[in-house]
């Protein structure tokens, strides 16, 4: 089943998608490091942002 990330930066149009967590936690670091290095969240708060579609 594919997962997906919305950026939880307002007005961030970010959105990764992956079969797996592991896959989609790599690509939202590659986005957090590139886009919003300043922001500091958990990846327990990332995972609880993930959703199954």
């Amino acid at each position: 089943m594919t997962q997906q990330f919305d950026c939880l930066i307002e007005d961030c149009d970010f959105t990764a998608r992956g079969e797996t967590e592991d896959e989609l936690m790599m690509q939202i670091e590659q986005h957090r490091q590139g886009n919003h290095p300043q922001l500091d969240v958990s990846e327990e708060e990332i995972r609880r942002n993930i959703r199954t579609i």
